[in-house]
């Protein structure tokens, strides 16, 4: 990683902003996390943009649904990232832009199976991937109020299923009020 730039550190097993900080470059990121002991941190560059989250079902040989595209809500307050909650189903998908995404995920990562979810970065040049989380997710919590079908039930039905396709989300939910219990 270049040392231009604001960076974050956050811990290599976290969830949900957990204990992420702010640091206006590379080197008080790194002069901190040796004070700390110096490992279990990851650093990555502080990206301007739309915080979203992407829901999908995965299955055998790489395939993908998008179930919902979801606006997380975090802000940074005394140098330490904050999660406040999501919207789920917040943005439509109507060109396949990030469905597209999803899929090259998928097949960059091969095994992905089950409920998977994609933390990104809208930025003015384009999104950028965060991280990919191949487990029940905040946004999973919400998710089945704005589907015409149970998620958990097609997880379930997966390994005797066909690859998932046009399993359209309903409606929209302001999950604001969920937190992260750790």
């Amino acid at each position: 990683m270049a040392a231009k730039g604001p960076v974050v550190a956050k811990p290599d097993d976290g969830a949900g902003c957990q204990d992420t900080l702010y640091f206006s470059n590379l080197t008080a990121a790194e002069e901190w996390t040796l004070a700390q002991g110096g490992t279990g941190f990851v650093f990555q560059h502080f990206l301007s943009g739309d915080n979203l989250s992407l829901s999908l079902l995965c299955h055998e040989k790489n395939s993908s649904q998008l179930l919902s595209v979801n606006r997380q809500h975090i802000s940074l307050e005394n140098g330490r990232l904050r999660f406040h909650g999501v919207v789920i189903n917040a943005l439509p998908d109507p060109d396949g832009r990030y469905a597209d995404l999803a899929q090259q995920v998928v097949s960059a990562i091969p095994g992905l199976w089950g409920y998977v979810g994609i933390d990104l970065i809208e930025t003015e040049d384009g999104p950028v991937i965060l991280e990919v989380n191949p487990r029940a997710t905040v946004s999973y919590a919400g998710l089945r109020s704005v589907l015409s079908f149970n998620p958990a039930e097609k997880v379930l039905s997966l390994p005797d299923s066909q690859p998932l396709r046009n399993l359209l989300p309903a409606s929209s939910i302001n999950c604001t009020n969920f937190s992260l219990l750790l």
